[in-house]
Formats: structure tokens, C-alpha cells, sequence
């Protein structure tokens, strides 16, 4: 009771301070990053660094019966997040992240976590060296920054089915080099990344390498006939591929056999597709994802697994936005089961200031294929930039 006390006079309080920013100007974070260094020349060379942090303060409403375990509402620190990227000179760019969050029901909780930390080589005009923590190029949802989503959580087959997706403190993170470039005069990008497989802020073995990915996107403008608004379009292609000596997929898979893919030995290949549209104030984006799992021991026993979303957002005006999901997770191709999802989201989002801050309402409702139970849930979420604030918030 204590808890949720607290929590609610520091949502309010935020909102608050955020509301009375935007009015009177007290507080004035409304740069790209705040620039705490000044920039200085080392031998001919600029050295820039920029650092930001946001948090997120949400409170979870879940449907349920009077038997279900567990809390039915909940206050919960989502995420509060420090970064710092820079460059030095034109050629070296490098980035840290890192996060902390508390009562969300989570084994990552209540820690401090190292998210990301990476260096970037410029070699030429066109081609990028990563090397360190990162993201697997894997997936568009994924690399939208969740300061930028219009829905409070990404969806249930984004987090599931990328390479490292569920894997505790990993954060979807892994450690490995990638090597990135654009043809010239073209909008074709590609990401090529070798990475060790078993998840990052995890003890780098080769028991899981490689973990080898390869990403295609493709960008366009082009005009509307009925508009003067440039729309720009995204197709993105992704694929991966693990040799796996040991490793927990449990939480990827829900429902599947526990003796095989709890320590898990094979191969597992995934499949990524997605299209992006962007037309001033709307913005839609349809994505799809497959993966298969080949055990060693007993290749009768493959399991495939799929899940797909469509999200279309548009903004009513300066400080209102609306929001529609759908999306499906199958977890086993072969069977139906409870933990077959369909899931739809509709929100509204409103930005209270130009400094990032937006106040978020979603109502998900939740179906299963099998076995349904009442879990539908209402969730409000307080977004705030304490400095570094980003005017950008729409996905890219």
C-alpha cells in the first residue's frame, strides 16, 4: 500500500513539473541531447558527447477472477534509462546505455544493467565496423526506440522470436562485430553480424557461436496524389541462424517440451519481414516472423513458430495521437494451445510538452485459441525526459 503510494504522488508530481514545462518554461530540455562537454579540437579532431535519460512510470490494470494469483493492479517503474553516445572526429562514433527498473514482475528487476556499449569504425563513405554490445540486426519493431512506440509494449511475436528475445538480462543484446553499408547512389542498406549467441551480460563462451545475421532494407519517398506530404516507405528483410550447445528457449517458447529446449542443442533459423510506411501524420507498419528449431538429438521433434503485427497510428493533431494493433504469436505450428495469442491494442497518446513528455492509455484485449481466460489489461504510462529530451517521437 506504502508502494503504491509513493508511486502515485511521483506520477502525479511528474506530470505535473512536465505540464508546467511546456507553459511557463521551467524546465528547458528541449535540445536533441544535452551536451554537458563543450566541443573541443584534440590535434585536428572534434570530440562531441551528448547524454540523455527518460523514465517510464506506468500503472497496470490485468481483468482477472477472484482466484487468480498475483497483483490485479500495479504501479511499476517500466524503464529509467541513461545514455551517452558521441563521436570523435568523423570516423570513431560510440555508444552506453544502460537501465533500471523495480516491480514489474520481472527477473531483471531491481538492478542496474548494462544495455548496449559499442564502438563505430567509419572505414569509408559507405561502409560502418560495430563492434561490441548491440542489438542482432534482426527485426524493425525491435530498433524503434520505446521512447517512439505509440503502443506501451512491443509485441508479443517481436519479443519472442528475434535471436535473443526473451532471454532475461540479455536485453535482447548480444556481444559480436557487424559490418554495415549502403550502395552507393542507392537506398539499398545491408547489416551483416557475427555475434556469440548466448546473449549479452552473460559469461562470453562459444557454446552458443555463432549467431550469424544478415539485414536488407530498402527506402523510398514518393508523392501521393492527394497530398503534398513526401511518404516514405521501408521493406526490410532479415535472417539468423544459431549453432546452439546450451541454451534456454523456455521463455520463447511457452508450452514447449522442457527436456529439449530448456538446454537446448541444435540449430534454430529465423525469418524476418517487414513494410513501413510514413505519410506525415500517419504512420503504418505490418510485420512478420517465423523461426524453426532443428534439435540435435531427435530431429523428428522440430518445432516452428510464427507471429505477426499491423499497427496504424495517426496523429489527430499536435497533442493527440491514436493508436490500432493487432497481433498473433504461435509458439508451436503443430498444436494449438492456450498459448496461441491474439492480441488487440487500441491507445491514445497525448503529448503534454516539446521536450518528449506524453501521457499513454492502452487497452489490450487478449484471446487465446484454446483454453481462453479473462486477462485483459489497461495500462497508463508516464513518459519523461529528465534532460537530452528528443522532439522526434514518431517511429522511423
Amino acid at each position: 500500500m506504502l508502494m503504491r503510494l509513493i508511486y502515485t504522488v511521483v506520477f502525479c508530481g511528474l506530470f505535473f513539473l512536465a505540464h508546467q514545462g511546456q507553459t511557463t518554461g521551467i524546465i528547458q530540455c528541449n535540445k536533441p541531447g544535452r551536451n554537458f562537454l563543450p566541443k573541443e579540437i584534440h590535434n585536428g579532431h572534434s570530440f562531441d558527447i551528448h547524454f540523455t535519460s527518460y523514465t517510464h512510470l506506468r500503472y497496470t490494470i490485468i481483468q482477472a477472477d477472484a482466484n487468480t494469483r498475483g497483483e490485479k493492479n500495479y504501479w511499476s517503474l517500466r524503464r529509467l534509462k541513461l545514455l551517452a553516445n558521441g563521436r570523435w572526429g568523423g570516423s570513431l562514433e560510440f555508444a552506453v546505455q544502460v537501465i533500471y527498473k523495480t516491480h514489474n514482475h520481472s527477473s531483471s528487476d531491481d538492478q542496474i544493467y548494462l544495455q548496449h556499449a559499442f564502438l563505430k569504425f567509419r572505414l569509408s563513405n559507405f561502409f560502418i565496423l560495430k563492434i561490441g554490445q548491440f542489438k542482432p540486426p534482426f527485426g524493425w519493431e525491435r530498433f524503434q526506440p520505446d521512447f517512439r512506440m505509440p503502443c506501451v509494449e512491443r509485441s508479443q511475436a517481436i519479443n519472442r522470436l528475434i535471436p535473443n528475445g526473451s532471454l532475461g538480462a540479455a536485453f535482447v543484446r548480444d556481444y559480436g562485430v557487424q559490418l554495415s553499408g549502403q550502395l552507393a547512389k542507392s537506398s539499398l542498406r545491408c547489416e551483416l553480424a557475427a555475434m556469440s549467441g548466448s546473449g549479452a551480460n552473460t559469461p562470453l563462451t562459444n557454446k552458443n557461436a555463432p549467431l550469424v545475421i544478415g539485414r536488407f532494407s530498402l527506402r523510398r519517398t514518393c508523392s501521393m496524389p492527394w497530398t503534398t506530404q513526401p511518404c516514405h516507405l521501408l521493406l526490410q528483410l532479415a535472417y539468423s541462424k544459431r549453432w546452439d550447445g546450451n541454451i534456454n528457449f523456455m521463455k520463447q517458447l511457452p508450452g514447449a517440451k522442457k527436456e529439449i529446449f530448456q538446454h537446448f542443442q541444435g540449430t534454430d533459423n529465423r525469418w524476418d519481414v517487414a513494410f513501413a510506411l510514413n505519410l506525415a501524420e500517419t504512420y503504418f507498419a505490418v510485420e512478420c516472423l517465423y523461426a524453426s528449431f532443428l534439435p540435435t538429438a531427435d530431429t523428428s521433434t522440430k518445432l516452428c513458430a510464427n507471429g505477426w503485427f499491423v499497427q496504424f497510428s495517426h496523429l489527430l493533431n499536435p497533442n493527440w495521437e491514436s493508436v490500432i494493433k493487432y497481433e498473433t504469436f504461435d509458439p508451436n505450428r503443430g498444436i494449438v494451445s492456450g498459448h496461441d495469442l491474439c492480441w488487440l491494442t487500441l491507445g491514445v497518446n497525448y503529448y503534454f510538452n516539446r521536450k518528449g513528455g506524453r501521457l499513454m492509455l492502452d487497452y489490450i484485449h487478449k484471446s487465446e485459441r484454446r483454453n481462453a481466460v479473462r486477462n485483459d489489461m489497461l495500462v497508463v504510462q508516464l513518459q519523461y525526459f529528465l534532460f537530452g529530451a528528443h522532439s522526434n517521437l514518431r517511429p522511423s
